[in-house]
């Protein structure tokens, strides 16, 4: 007898610890693992390079011979007047309190490094200081700004509508609720790319977050997909809302952690009639395998602890470490956060309104909703897709959020994913986008 029920146990037996080697090794940074590892979860890798890379283009921005890399510098570079905007972004930040680090220059520096002349002609990139004393702010007219941004705007922007300066008195924002000012600030970075360009996407990416190289040309390429994407999933008139470029895997998980939550007591018994049902069909036959080698005791073995246990170390691993999203655009009505947003202009004006009247009903009712809620949930109410992109294209930096989250919180905003993104597929991944859309990536680079 090639296998009996002590044999079957020690193989079983040994296939979980296997298991439970690599998984240790190659799954510690999923949240919704049980090799998750607090301790080293969260050490910085790709993200690493993207700070030293976004720091040595800052380094030049600031030199005695600054490098200029603004959308007219882009464009002279070229030999000719400024392209259409395809992206108009904005990236609003506040101070933050004295012992913490501010990541807006490196969010900024991130955004474009890397970028290809093409690339950054097409972009409109602002910076919106937030707190009403903005000059306070550590990065308040500091010197990479002119050489890196195309605008540095703040609250009292005096191109704003009568209207938006008429409502910001009304509610009174300079006294409003963290969160409450927070949502307003979105709305007006929406609006001012509205007022500004014609640029048909609209990006928000918060001061705290930084880009993956090359971000901007596979960017755009993905989402001219986004209507045959919408039309093949949901067909009709379906429109999108926005896009995430970056997304955690705590909601990419299964729909709970806990043993025997995930249907795996249905999926044994299934698994188990199979194997009973093939058994009992090929034992039948007197030269076959199973009735020469495996005995009752085996079957048994298998059946009872085989099977559930590697359906359980099946989900008990995680799902983003298992099965992670494939690359692409996809429809994403549950993923988080809102680190980096692009939205469909088409939609920005209608939102604007909801987020404002949004803060008025907060005002009234003394209740405080983060923004990202408000905006996942007038998706929601209007039908409309939230899509995210894959790889993801930004990570987050800060410890401690902009609108008041606590450590813990503000920690678990992290991609596992961004952190295992490799440089040289990136760069061809770049360099292809860049030639299908512009038709040449020679000598075009600003670095």
């Amino acid at each position: 007898m090639l296998f009996h029920s002590g044999r079957a146990l020690l193989l079983t037996c040994f296939l979980i610890a296997m298991w439970t080697v690599f998984g240790m090794l190659y799954f510690y940074r999923d949240p919704g693992s049980i090799f998750f590892n607090a301790a080293y979860a969260y050490e910085k890798h790709y993200s690493r390079q993207r700070m030293a890379a976004a720091s040595d283009l800052l380094q030049r921005a600031q030199s005695q011979s600054p490098l200029h890399f603004t959308r007219s510098a882009a464009a002279s570079q070229l030999g000719g007047e400024a392209s259409q905007i395809e992206i108009c972004l904005g990236v609003p930040t506040v101070k933050r309190d004295a012992l913490e680090e501010q990541y807006v220059s490196v969010t900024v520096a991130s955004i474009l490094e890397g970028s290809t002349y093409w690339e950054r002609a097409v972009l409109d990139l602002s910076v919106y200081f937030a707190d009403e004393n903005y000059t306070s702010h550590p990065d308040w007219n500091a010197s990479w700004l002119s050489s890196l941004a195309d605008d540095v705007w703040t609250n009292k922007n005096e191109t704003a509508q009568p209207s938006t300066h008429a409502y910001l008195r009304e509610i009174g924002f300079q006294d409003l609720h963290t969160s409450s000012k927070a949502t307003v600030d979105y709305s007006l970075v929406l609006e001012r790319c509205l007022t500004n360009t014609k640029a048909p996407l609209v990006a928000v990416f918060e001061g705290d977050t930084v880009l993956a190289q090359g971000w901007i040309a596979p960017t755009l390429l993905a989402l001219r997909e986004a209507g045959r994407l919408l039309k093949s999933e949901r067909g009709g008139d379906a429109d999108w809302l926005f896009t995430r470029l970056f997304t955690q895997e705590r909601s990419t998980g299964w729909g709970d952690k806990r043993i025997g939550h995930n249907h795996e007591i249905e999926i044994v018994v299934f698994l188990n009639m199979i194997a009973i049902l093939t058994f009992v069909l090929l034992r039948r036959r007197a030269t076959s395998f199973l009735h020469k080698h495996v005995d009752y005791g085996t079957l048994g073995v298998i059946l009872l602890v085989t099977v559930p246990a590697l359906v359980v170390m099946f989900y008990q691993t995680g799902k983003a470490s298992l099965l992670p999203p494939r690359d692409g655009l996809q429809i994403d009505n549950i993923g988080c956060c809102s680190q980096a947003w692009i939205f469909n202009r088409r939609q920005v004006p209608a939102l604007i309104q909801h987020l404002r009247e949004e803060v008025r009903k907060e005002i009234r009712t003394s209740s405080h909703t983060n923004y990202d809620l408000v905006i996942a949930r007038y998706a929601r109410q209007e039908r409309l897709s939230m899509l995210s992109l894959y790889p993801v294209q930004a990570q987050h930096l800060g410890l401690k959020s902009s609108v008041g989250a606590n450590e813990s919180e503000s920690q678990a905003v992290w991609s596992m994913a961004f952190e295992s993104l490799n440089s040289d597929m990136l760069a061809r991944r770049h360099r292809a986008a860049v030639k299908a859309l512009f038709g040449s990536v020679e000598d075009l680079y600003e670095n």
